[in-house]
């Protein structure tokens, strides 16, 4: 974790591999080690992980999750599918499975899939910083680009490093002509 907080991934990604190989059956650094490959944008390496950690704990509803967020991330739709379906099946209340699943709508152009999923999440958590992000991006689709701009500040709000929540933020104001 310092490592990870230092700035120096990789190396805190060496120290997770001698870890691993000492206790090859840990799936929580298989998890680790993921979450690291994730930030350094090497979703097959971090894919891999999560592979591994499910194979050691398949009915932990979080793995399936952090998977189908990378799948969302790289555009595998499908695979993100199946991922939430299994989270769902798991627990079907859990919010970041409604999130994401509300985030594959928008990506498939299901708007008002999404919006019934978001705005479940975010009445849930109001503090959900991704549910207001997507669901910002299904209004800014939908031409609402004030109700839009909103959430993407509340996205901003609530998680200040959402650089995709800025940048969206700014084409709908610029599309306004602020």
């Amino acid at each position: 974790r310092e490592l990870r907080e230092a700035g120096k991934p990789a190396e805190a990604i060496r120290i997770l591999d001698k870890g691993i190989a000492r206790h090859p059956r840990c799936e929580a650094l298989y998890t680790m080690r993921s979450d690291l490959r994730s930030e350094e944008r090497n979703p097959e390496g971090a894919v891999a992980d999560l592979n591994q950690s499910i194979t050691m704990n398949p009915q932990k509803t979080e793995l399936f999750t952090r998977r189908a967020r990378i799948f969302l991330r790289v555009s595998q739709l499908e695979a993100a599918q199946c991922d939430i379906n299994r989270a769902l099946k798991l627990k079907p209340e859990d919010n970041d499975a409604i999130t994401l699943r509300g985030g594959l709508y928008f990506k498939l152009n299901h708007f008002d899939k999404a919006l019934q999923d978001l705005n479940l999440a975010i009445e849930r958590d109001s503090k959900n910083y991704l549910a207001y992000f997507y669901r910002g991006a299904v209004k800014y689709k939908k031409k609402e680009l004030k109700p839009a701009i909103a959430d993407f500040s509340k996205a901003i709000e609530l998680e200040p490093s959402h650089t995709f929540a800025y940048q969206s933020r700014g084409c709908a104001y610029g599309e306004i002509g602020e």
